[in-house]
């Protein structure tokens, strides 16, 4: 007798879990260097199961992080608030998901270098993390737009930009450190930001 639909969805998913617990340890302990070969072995699953599941190497590590990401982006975007400054906006949504990466620095390393240097072909890879961004980005320009007052000369566009490139300079810089400091990380991050948020005359 066949197994029901309902028992072969929870096998599959328990089987995705298990690929996803085994190649979190994975990543952390060995680096992005450990073949898909020796995840299945570790699963104990077949290499042709684990590419059921996951397309490459590049969309499993994406999948392990993203949970947690996409968790620690929903708390930060519920601290935005209309009637906070767009500094403090920018630095309540960001430190949420700067200390989720700082809880998991050596997955981190390796997400945003496979994710942020990637060639035209590996994009689409990438989509998940790049969806998940859009997301966020989208969610922070809601609150902070009216504080443009449709001004041309304050694009958005371009504030936001300038944004997420202290965001990720910051990050990275702070990701190298053996131990990153939440607290250092944020105050480094409010320097330029404030000098982003006067330049717009946004303060």
């Amino acid at each position: 007798m066949k197994p029901s639909m309902s028992i072969r969805k929870k096998q599959k998913a328990e089987t995705r879990n298990i690929i996803l617990n085994c190649a979190r340890d994975l990543f952390s302990n060995k680096g992005f260097e450990v073949s898909m070969r020796t995840i299945a072995k570790e699963a104990n699953v077949s290499v042709g199961t684990l590419f059921v599941h996951f397309k490459d190497k590049n969309d499993l590590l994406a999948h392990v992080l993203h949970e947690g990401l996409a968790a620690a982006g929903k708390r930060g975007l519920s601290n935005l608030s209309s009637t906070k400054s767009v500094l403090d906006n920018l630095i309540d949504v960001t430190k949420p998901v700067y200390s989720y990466y700082f809880e998991n620095p050596r997955l981190s390393q390796v997400l945003l270098k496979e994710s942020i240097f990637i060639s035209e072909e590996e994009e689409d890879e990438n989509q998940l993390i790049r969806d998940q961004l859009y997301w966020f980005l989208g969610e922070i320009m809601k609150i902070i737009q009216p504080r443009f007052k449709n001004d041309p000369i304050l694009n958005i566009e371009n504030f936001m930009s300038t944004f997420l490139s202290l965001y990720f300079i910051n990050l990275l810089k702070h990701l190298k450190k053996d131990s990153p400091n939440l607290n250092e990380a944020m105050d480094d991050l409010m320097k330029p930001l404030r000098g982003l948020v006067v330049g717009y005359g946004l303060e």
